[in-house]
């Protein structure tokens, strides 16, 4: 059931309907029913993998409350961890693991049979999962009280926008929001409904028209020349983020419309001045959740340069695994550490002043010089993160510098290219310099309605007749 289809659409409006009828504790029950025939609809026998890992975390997470001994305390925080990191290793590591374990022993000289399954990976199973943990983590540390009743924990995990891809919500932010009664404001009407009419174009018009031209290239890598192989790798870099902070945007504004206010995944990441501003930017909530449950105690930035690069590299390489089982979610992972790493090593060095530091403000034109840098960079990265397997890599990268006597043929591509993305560069720009999300409502109501009309025109005459489902959701 995408966000963009019918079927969503009346399911929506019949949700909300009831939503609006009923107190708060019927809203709980109702919510929580809800976002289980939202999660059946996409496979009723993995529903009830879903419950039966609320079921147990929400056990879990009263027991850690009853009881005071550390080390029975920390056996049942692992006890959840091996339960939510069992069932996503099964559905999502499983043949990954076995099919490089069998060709290792293979070239070891020790043949073994093929033990692969017809694995069906759960859609929304890598969020649920990690927001679960990081519950129960956040409840082991005792920086936040555990759901008494079982209806609220189970909202908080399933409710239904933000189920299959986010943002993954911390219980501090979302939990007390279950818990309490809810009011819906003017302000949460127009800034929600804003905020899905623009993730809807971004998906619809931007992402799902621009897939068709980094297809062309990564589909067959090996026929595409250099000009052609860097507009694949930006468009799927456009790409990849309409989709995603589309289906965030439509999740934040549903969220509104009934009194939740999630969290923002994305904050005009191509502005990125560096690396580490880049994952400030870019699905904020998972980069957070790697921030406090890997990267710091794994010792962060407090035990020296050597421990703080080697906790870089391993929270970006599980992050890369984290996307996918393949070779080239790892790859892309260790690039995204190595630039992580790279940029620590600048500041320490006698050119480090001359970054955009956090906090800092900086000229204008620094600012452009440092985005013009970084933005090269996040578009190899997504070159990695799209392509099929390594030996695509190889090949993408290595026909970037030919072709380009010709280069003038890719003229009808630039212009797509073009076409799909001066109204998201127009308003994000706006966005940047005012910084303010909600730029539009400042806007004078003549250039406001022109940019209803050109949304509604463009989405109507400009996307293509094949909806595709949001990216993450393979995730």
């Amino acid at each position: 059931m995408l966000f963009d289809s019918l079927q969503f659409v009346i399911f929506f409006i019949i949700v909300y309907g009831v939503y609006l009828c009923l107190r708060h504790r019927g809203q709980n029950i109702f919510l929580l029913l809800a976002s289980y025939i939202f999660y059946g609809f996409w496979s009723w026998k993995f529903l009830a993998l879903l419950v039966a890992t609320q079921v147990i975390d929400y056990h879990i997470s009263r027991g850690l409350v009853r009881l005071e001994d550390p080390g029975r305390r920390r056996k049942l925080m692992w006890l959840s961890v091996a339960v939510n990191m069992g069932t996503l290793g099964f559905f999502k590591y499983f043949n990954f693991f076995t099919e490089n374990l069998q060709g290792s022993l293979n070239l070891l000289g020790l043949p073994v049979s093929d033990v692969t399954l017809s694995v069906v990976l759960p859609v929304g199973i890598s969020f649920y999962t990690i927001q679960e943990m990081t519950y129960i983590i956040d409840v082991y540390r005792r920086r936040v009280k555990p759901a008494d009743k079982f209806i609220d924990f189970a909202l908080f995990v399933s409710f239904f926008p933000q189920l299959v891809a986010g943002p993954i919500e911390r219980a501090e932010r979302l939990l007390p929001q279950v818990q309490s009664p809810r009011k819906i404001h003017r302000v949460d009407l127009i800034e929600g409904g804003w905020l899905i009419f623009w993730g809807l174009f971004k998906k619809v018009f931007i992402a799902d028209r621009i897939a068709m031209l980094s297809d062309t290239v990564f589909s067959a890598p090996e026929a595409a020349a250099g000009p052609m192989v860097l507009l694949g790798a930006l468009a799927f870099t456009i790409q990849i983020y309409a989709d995603f902070s589309g289906y965030s945007d439509m999740a934040v504004g549903l969220g509104r419309l009934m009194g939740f206010h999630l969290m923002y995944n994305f904050k005009l990441p191509f502005f990125a001045t560096s690396p580490s501003d880049f994952w400030r930017r870019w699905h904020i909530s998972l980069s957070q959740c790697l921030r406090d449950n890997l990267y710091i105690p794994l010792g962060g930035n407090r035990f020296g340069f050597p421990r703080e690069a080697l906790a870089l590299m391993v929270t970006m390489l599980i992050g890369g695994l984290w996307h996918g089982a393949q070779w080239h979610f790892v790859l892309w992972g260790a690039y995204c550490g190595g630039l992580l790493v790279l940029e620590r090593v600048w500041r320490r060095s006698r050119w480090g002043n001359i970054l955009v530091r956090p906090g800092h403000s900086a000229s204008s034109i620094s600012q452009a010089a440092h985005i013009a840098v970084m933005f090269p960079l996040t578009i190899i990265g997504f070159l990695i993160f799209r392509a099929e397997n390594l030996t695509d890599i190889k090949l993408l990268l290595g026909n970037i510098s030919v072709g380009w006597s010709n280069a003038v043929v890719y003229v009808p591509q630039v212009k797509e290219l073009l076409i799909c993305t001066w109204l998201l560069a127009a308003y994000q720009l706006a966005h940047h310099v005012s910084d303010d999300r909600f730029i539009l409502f400042r806007m004078p109501w003549p250039l406001r309605t022109a940019l209803y009309v050109a949304m509604y025109l463009l989405i109507s005459l400009g996307a293509p007749h094949d909806a595709r489902t949001f990216i993450y959701f393979q995730f």
